[in-house]
């Protein structure tokens, strides 16, 4: 019994610890996600929504001028890297032609933001369920399309992985060893209850010391004092039996 109880408050402790760092784990990779889709989109509004910033991209007549301004002068502002590219369409083409120019691989099958800004809108709109972000942006001539692989977030997300499983393994131990602790301080007076029953019913009916107030030590007092009225009456009927 003693050995069951001990496995059984291990395994509770194990299974909380990792149930909690489950629960902390997936809240914070989604709120990493969202942190960085949220920054992405703030980040393109601020550019690209101010009357300076569309005045002086409308004047750019041609495509090449179009994507050296914002590649090669606004680099830092906009974020461009191995992640995140640029591509420049022309507003009057189907939304499956290729961009006239990119920074990346073309990127395939035009997304619901790049249909929208080729229609005349923004494309602003988070799908965070996709592999990618993107933004779109339609200018006179041109719509704008940057488009983020979000290799960055998953990096970003398998270092936290990473670091909750160290954390959990970590955790995992430290409740192991105080579950067994815990679980001694129970099973230990339950041990010694079980052990004075067994002298009991020999014959022996010695005390057990009571070694806590809680509930066990009452139920200890209470087996002591059935034991000492056991005693006192099979007393009592072996001098009867005496007498004659």
């Amino acid at each position: 019994m003693k050995r069951s109880l001990q496995v059984q408050m291990v395994l509770i402790m194990t299974l909380l610890a990792i149930s909690l760092m489950l629960v902390v784990g997936v809240m914070l990779v989604s709120n990493v996600t969202s942190f960085y889709y949220d920054n992405f989109l703030q980040q393109m509004r601020l550019f690209f929504d101010t009357a300076e910033t569309q005045e002086r991209l409308n004047a750019l007549d041609r495509a090449d001028q179009l994507y050296g301004f914002l590649l090669e002068d606004n680099i830092l502002q906009l974020g461009f890297n191995t992640y995140r590219n640029l591509y420049i369409y022309a507003y009057d083409e189907a939304p499956e032609a290729a961009p006239l120019l990119g920074s990346g691989d073309n990127p395939g099958l035009p997304s619901p933001n790049l249909r929208a800004a080729l229609s005349g809108q923004t494309g602003d709109r988070a799908y965070i369920h996709y592999r990618y972000m993107d933004y779109a942006k339609p200018l006179d001539n041109y719509v704008v399309y940057i488009k983020d692989d979000k290799n960055q977030v998953r990096d970003l997300t398998w270092e936290i992985v990473m670091i909750i499983v160290e954390i959990m393994f970590l955790t995992m131990v430290i409740a192991i060893f105080l579950s067994f602790l815990l679980s001694r301080t129970i099973t230990n007076p339950i041990e010694r209850l079980t052990q004075g029953a067994v002298r009991v019913a020999g014959g022996d009916f010695e005390p057990i010391a009571v070694s806590s107030d809680d509930e066990i030590g009452t139920l200890t007092n209470t087996f002591n004092e059935m034991a000492t009225t056991l005693q006192q009456t099979l007393a009592d009927i072996e001098a009867d039996r005496n007498k004659y």
